[in-house]
């Protein structure tokens, strides 16, 4: 169980002796309960080739209070349910080199931190609270290579990824487009009307952390750890590592593919 409360104020006002004005409030609570339920399962298909799997499903339930400053409520009461499947198999092509392939299903925590508006003072600006962002899910299927050195003196380790995210977590445009009339309209057909200063100086443009439906990514992983026993102090262990990644998605203000 996991209990949330943050409150955010913004009060401005015109000359020195004026009072300030709430201009913007923001207060939430967040209550949430989580639990899981588990199962793991290994076959040993042969002596070199095991294969392992494992099944979660994981229950969550939300309640975020949204508390404004003249006491009205909006509420967002929401269950979530996942079920994350795991598989790996390793074979042990010798007794110093394993190849291993995983496919996995992840479900991200939330950070409660977005659901309520903040000040960002290095970019100043106002990042606007959402409770309505929902967890990012990702399938992840990667190859890995593991070679050990003889005597426990260490090992190299090589691994290719791909990611494929659903319910991708960035800045979304959260802005209601409007056309001369008054009526609703999308991004697209607002940015094609002939430019019109008052039309624009009525939009309250806003963008908020929110879901993409989609987003790719794919990498390397290296890392090697060496023992200095080769020097008498096997306590000493040398770790290095490396990561390339490159993830892809739908710019939510452009429309357009980007990194």
């Amino acid at each position: 169980m996991n209990t949330f409360e943050k409150t955010f104020n913004r009060s401005e006002r015109d000359t020195a002796v004026e009072a300030f004005a709430i201009v913007n409030s923001d207060n939430v609570e967040i209550k949430e309960n989580r639990y899981e339920v588990f199962a793991n399962h290994s076959y040993n298909i042969s002596p070199k080739i095991v294969l392992q799997s494992s099944l979660t499903t994981e229950f969550s339930k939300i309640i975020a209070d949204n508390i404004f400053p003249n006491g009205a409520l909006s509420r967002r009461d929401t269950s979530f349910t996942y079920i994350k499947p795991r598989i790996n198999l390793r074979y042990d092509y010798t007794d110093q080199d394993q190849i291993r392939a995983t496919v996995e299903k992840k479900v991200s925590q939330l950070d409660f931190d977005n659901f309520v508006t903040e000040f960002d003072q290095q970019s100043q600006e106002f990042k606007f609270g959402n409770t309505n962002i929902r967890p990012e899910q990702v399938w992840e299927f990667s190859l890995a290579y593991e070679h050990r050195f003889p005597n426990d003196s260490g090992s190299l380790e090589g691994e290719v990824f791909y990611r494929r995210y659903t319910d991708h977590i960035s800045t979304v445009d959260f802005t209601e487009y409007l056309n001369f009339t008054g009526s609703s309209i999308d991004t697209e057909g607002f940015f094609n009307l002939p430019p019109d200063a008052a039309l624009r100086s009525t939009i309250d443009f806003s963008a908020k952390q929110g879901n993409i439906n989609k987003a790719t990514a794919h990498g390397v992983k290296l890392k090697s750890n060496i023992r200095f026993g080769f020097i008498g102090v096997p306590q000493a262990v040398l770790s290095l590592g490396y990561t390339y990644e490159k993830r892809r998605t739908t710019d939510q203000f452009t429309q357009l593919i980007r990194n």
